[in-house]
């Protein structure tokens, strides 16, 4: 018998992908500090996006918990946070300063831990894929101090907001491995 996926998985991974990118959006509020503005693209390119990633992974998660297959696309629903580079006036921003790759860059270290903690694949891609993941997570504590020099780590809201910046990518990550599944001791897959 074949389980279908509930539309509650779905739904609860689009709120927690929703969450997650209201989260994320504080976090980079706090390093822009008084220049951060909130315009009608912040729900469009920023919670509207990680709405639609938590769905894909709550979508990924139900098909493993009702034993159907997952398609392998669902392992790069985190890029699409790189839709709002696309944007016409996004796009010259890219190229003139390099705003906005940060959302690329996030999105790439969640999928490179995702792979090294879904314990699939080589063991070298894994430590590999691993490694990036970490430095990315730990790069991340330290891109408010590089941001704003009041962030250091020696203050307590440098401190708070490296640990939420880090803690978001960690947990970015742990959520994409929903399309990997893993393997049992007896060898079926989850």
């Amino acid at each position: 018998m074949v389980r279908a996926v509930t539309p509650a998985r779905i739904a609860a991974g689009a709120l927690a992908g929703f969450a997650w990118a209201g989260a994320f959006r504080d976090w980079m509020v706090h390093l822009a500090g008084d220049a951060s503005v909130t315009t009608w693209q912040t729900p469009v390119f920023v919670l509207a996006p990680g709405a639609a990633i938590g769905g894909l992974l709550g979508y990924a998660s139900g098909l493993r918990r009702a034993g159907r297959p997952v398609p392998r696309a669902l392992v790069a629903a985190p890029l699409i946070f790189g839709v709002a580079l696309f944007y016409p006036p996004n796009l010259l921003r890219v190229f003139r300063t390099g705003e906005g790759t940060g959302a690329l860059g996030i999105a790439l270290v969640a999928m490179a831990g995702a792979y090294a903690l879904a314990g699939r694949g080589r063991p070298a891609a894994r430590v590999a894929t691993g490694v990036l993941a970490v430095a990315g997570v730990v790069g991340t504590a330290f891109t408010p101090a590089g941001v704003n020099p009041d962030l250091g780590l020696g203050s307590p809201e440098g401190l708070w907001v490296a640990l939420q910046g880090s803690a978001l990518v960690a947990l970015f990550a742990i959520a994409a491995t929903a399309p990997y599944g893993r393997r049992t001791a007896s060898g079926a897959q989850l």
